[in-house]
């Protein structure tokens, strides 16, 4: 996945690198540089021991320790000093390298993932399903990019946090997303509302687009190319046309979670503010844990003012009580 980025304190960036390791010019312990001179980081610096799975901990423990770095580089040193052909050395050697980065790869995301402070506690691998395992090593291990790593180490902390938050098939969503793709689904993120609630429960999510060529308008090549993907889907049932309305505040009191607030908000009778809306699919709702939601609704009161300049009510919900009732300060 190339070039994906929220607009919050949980700020995400992804770019995808790739290319066939130089054996010579692999350096234990410090760096593994590629075939066009990128210097890919061999981990470092304090360790929390991760413990994915008992095979990765002790190649983590090994490669810590300079042994899996030495003897991988070794393995490369003896195919080079043999006397086979030219072009078999050096396919052996490609391959060798492309694992060596491979594995080095998943192991600093493993590291990254299990030292994350939104780690749980009680997070425990073993609950997590093999064949979801086997995925992800095959997915993160291609990621050389710091900024790649570190949103795949997200997807693992989240997985380890509560099993099955993130499908296979969302992972291969993932992968598979081009720049164009991961900026237009940020974008979208930026401009939900929903999400999970203070007292834990989850508000569907709500991608609004209020006035088509305003502030929050996005390109329709970009959201089409969003839905070839499976991650959003148009209309209520039929899945043509390209926007769905709603509208918010009619009938009373309706809350939504506008990024880190909960804001109330409510019409006279019979009225309303009318959005354009996006209903992500099961894939989307899981991927869009990794951005931060509803940033750009909340920028400067966006959503709270447009909803105001329509005639409607809107306050700030501080406290929702076991009856119903609301604790709020106007805005």
């Amino acid at each position: 996945m190339d070039g994906i980025q929220d607009c919050g304190s949980g700020a995400v960036a992804v770019s995808a690198a790739s290319g066939n390791m130089s054996g010579n010019e692999l350096t234990a312990k410090a760096s593994v540089v590629d075939a066009s001179g990128t210097t890919v980081r061999i981990g470092g610096g304090a360790r929390r021991e991760p413990f994915l799975t008992s095979s990765l901990r002790a190649r983590i423990n090994a490669k810590a320790q300079g042994r899996y770095v030495d003897s991988a580089l070794e393995q490369i040193r003896k195919v080079e000093q043999s006397d086979i052909d030219v072009a078999t050395k050096n396919a052996i050697v490609a391959t060798l390298n492309r694992s060596l980065a491979h594995q080095l790869n998943l192991e600093d995301i493993a590291e990254k993932a299990v030292s994350s402070p939104d780690l749980k506690e009680d997070a425990d691998p073993g609950r997590l399903d093999p064949e979801w395992v086997d995925k992800f090593e095959e997915h993160a291990g291609a990621k050389y990019d710091e900024d790649a790593q570190c949103l795949w180490a997200r997807l693992l902390t989240g997985e380890l946090n509560k099993p099955g938050s993130y499908s296979r098939k969302s992972m291969r969503i993932l992968d598979d997303m081009e720049r164009e793709d991961a900026e237009a689904f940020a974008s979208l993120c930026a401009r939900c509302a929903g999400g999970v609630l203070p007292w834990g429960e989850r508000q569907q999510l709500l991608p609004l687009l209020m006035e088509k060529g305003q502030e929050l308008a996005l390109p329709e090549s970009g959201l089409a190319r969003l839905k070839g993907l499976g991650l959003i889907e148009f209309g209520n049932s039929s899945g043509f046309g390209m926007y769905e309305s709603m509208r918010l505040g009619g009938g009373g009191w309706q809350v939504l979670k506008v990024g880190s607030r909960l804001l109330g908000v409510r019409f006279p009778e019979g009225e309303g503010f009318e959005v354009t809306v996006h209903r992500f699919t099961r894939y989307g709702e899981e991927l869009s844990q990794l951005c931060d939601l509803g940033c750009e609704l909340d920028r400067n009161n966006l959503l709270a003012n447009k909803l105001k300049q329509a005639g409607g009510e809107v306050v700030r919900v501080m406290e929702i009580e076991s009856d119903g009732r609301m604790r709020y300060v106007p805005l």
